[in-house]
């Protein structure tokens, strides 16, 4: 309990060092605003393009389907703030500098979670497709449902807490096989998908949120409009949050014994 205790204050600490970090390099963080801007700005011509030749796609209108992305970009750089630092654990299993983490009278997962945050480049990145969304949904054509809004947040933030624990999960890979940087990428990239909930079948569903949860801005989206149960998929979310934070906590244990057993 000690320790717990210290957790907001080393969090606070963490994103001071990684905002000074990422000042000094801020040429490096402002260029790589320039990738996500052309990726947003191409997809919404995308739809835009699409959209001229179908009045909707799996019951979204145009509208409707930019809130998806909306909410898609949202989320991903809300989880890009975390996502940098299980990508590294690869690398640090192999050179053995993960011992680091596990002399700190500090939880090492923790420590591993908030060593790399993104504070400014999150920021900078976030904007320009954030806004560049924003400025082309015709938000006076979206029927959004205000009493769902609660609980669209809940799903939000339940989501990337599975997104980044899911992540942290199959980083632990790196503990038996040396190699775990590929499948950090891939949760990474999958993080911003934009295809409606309505879009996925029952086993897809229970597939890309029960074990490969990718589809939280789809259920966020389709809950803001109210074509979802608001309360089932919040329920449901929280369910598989519980689920994931309990995996997490029994496969850390086993990739720690599994690391100390083979520096022994």
């Amino acid at each position: 309990m000690v320790f717990n205790s210290r957790k907001p204050k080393l969090f606070v600490k963490l994103i001071k060092i990684n905002w000074q970090h990422e000042t000094a390099y801020f040429t490096n963080t402002l260029l790589g605003m320039i990738s996500p801007l052309f990726y947003t700005l191409t997809f919404i011509l995308f739809i835009s393009v699409l959209y001229q030749n179908v009045s909707s796609i799996a019951g979204y209108s145009r509208d409707e389907m930019l809130l998806v992305l909306f909410f898609g970009q949202i989320n991903f750089y809300t989880y890009a703030f975390w996502g940098g630092s299980p990508a590294l654990l690869e690398q640090y299993v192999n050179d053995g500098s993960f011992d680091y983490f596990l002399v700190r009278p500090i939880s090492s997962m923790f420590l591993l979670s908030n060593h790399l945050l993104r504070p400014l480049s999150t920021i900078v990145n976030f904007l320009g497709p954030l806004l560049s969304v924003a400025l082309v949904i015709n938000w006076s054509n979206l029927d959004l449902v205000t009493r769902n809004i609660p609980f669209a947040l809940i799903i939000f933030v339940c989501g990337v807490y599975l997104y980044f624990t899911f992540q942290l999960v199959m980083s632990t890979v790196s503990f038996w096989t040396g190699r775990g940087r590929e499948a950090t990428f891939l949760t990474f990239s999958a993080s911003s998908q934009t295809i409606p909930l309505e879009g996925f079948n029952n086993g897809l569903k229970v597939l890309f949120l029960g074990i490969v949860p990718v589809m939280i801005s789809a259920v966020v989206a389709s809950v803001i409009l109210g074509k979802s149960n608001a309360i089932f998929w919040a329920s449901t979310v929280i369910a598989v949050a519980l689920l994931f934070y309990i995996l997490k906590k029994k496969i850390w244990e086993k990739a720690l014994l599994q690391y100390s057993s083979a520096s022994s």
